[in-house]
């Protein structure tokens, strides 16, 4: 006998119900993250809200609480994980080893160490505003740099800079300076850079800058010249 038309009708399950499906926002913040070992939360709030849509509330982020959904929704699907370091700071975020694999980038898996974070976050500053002052460029993250090396036992391997920009002009090895080095050092890595790469520019503290600086003037006149300092505010 058939049923009457009281019962409701019983829905079709759907074959990917329970499944974390990737959009193109996913794709796009997640090979950010992965491009640049890892991102501190405040980061990822205006990378994801670069592609906010409709109701968001500012036109170039969304909320920490927002970003902490699409997180959590990201471990569900075991794309990325996360850990706050610093009691006073966001949460770092990065690709887990099938995130990785998912994005289809052969990076070994890194998580963020104490010791690192603040140099990780000054970078990713300079990438952002890199790509809002240069948007015709393209930024490549320094473990891709990495990941084209070849490395032969006993041979030496060139400096690599923290990034670099393919621009209408040639590559520009972006380097950030936090910490001074000593100016010998400085100079050598301006020396190796400059062989490969079209200019340099460094974004650098205070103190960091001025050995820089000094390091630059032992420079010939036309090496120094492609050479450009430029004031970190990390």
């Amino acid at each position: 006998m058939q049923e009457s038309g009281n019962h409701p009708t019983q829905r079709r399950v759907r074959h990917d119900k329970g499944t974390v499906l990737i959009t193109d926002r996913d794709w796009d913040v997640l090979a950010w993250i992965a491009e640049q070992y890892a991102v501190r939360l405040d980061h990822v709030c205006i990378l994801l809200g670069q592609q906010a849509g409709k109701g968001a509330k500012a036109p170039d982020r969304i909320s920490e609480n927002a970003a902490r959904q699409v997180l959590v929704r990201w471990q569900r699907a075991g794309w990325a994980a996360s850990r706050k370091i610093l009691v006073a700071e966001p949460a770092w975020v990065w690709a887990s080893t099938k995130g990785l694999h998912e994005l289809g980038y052969d990076f070994k898996l890194y998580a963020p160490t104490l010791a690192r974070i603040d140099h990780l976050h000054a970078i990713n500053e300079i990438r952002l505003l890199l790509a809002r002052d240069h948007p015709e460029s393209r930024w490549i993250s320094e473990r891709q740099l990495r990941a084209t090396l070849s490395y032969e036992k006993g041979a030496s391997l060139p400096h690599l800079p923290d990034g670099a920009l393919r621009t209408p002009q040639g590559m520009v090895a972006i380097e950030v300076e936090l910490t001074p080095k000593k100016r010998s050092e400085v100079r050598l890595i301006l020396l190796d850079v400059l062989r490969r790469y079209h200019a340099v520019w460094y974004f650098a503290s205070e103190t960091a800058a001025s050995i820089v600086n000094a390091a630059r003037k032992e420079l010939e006149p036309a090496l120094a010249e492609r050479v450009t300092i430029m004031r970190s505010n990390s």
